[in-house]
């Protein structure tokens, strides 16, 4: 993962209303966000990506996970 590539932050846990009565308060379900973002960063503290609703900030472990960030597009 690069400066400008597009990735997906994949739906998490509670995005479907699997928690009944408990609608998802993260920043991306809170933000009614398409949780589509390009790279704008990265740096010894992680990577930083500008989404429809703000900057997103994530470290090394969770870029690691394809079940949470998702590279659908690289720059370059």
């Amino acid at each position: 993962m690069k400066v400008g590539d597009l990735v997906r932050i994949l739906a998490c846990t509670n995005a479907k209303g699997e928690v009944p009565g408990h609608p998802c308060t993260c920043f991306f379900c809170w933000g009614k966000s398409n949780r589509i973002g390009i790279v704008t960063k990265i740096d010894h503290r992680g990577h930083t990506a500008l989404f429809d609703i703000g900057p997103w900030s994530f470290s090394e472990r969770e870029i690691q996970d394809p079940a949470l960030i998702e590279v659908i597009n690289e720059e370059g």
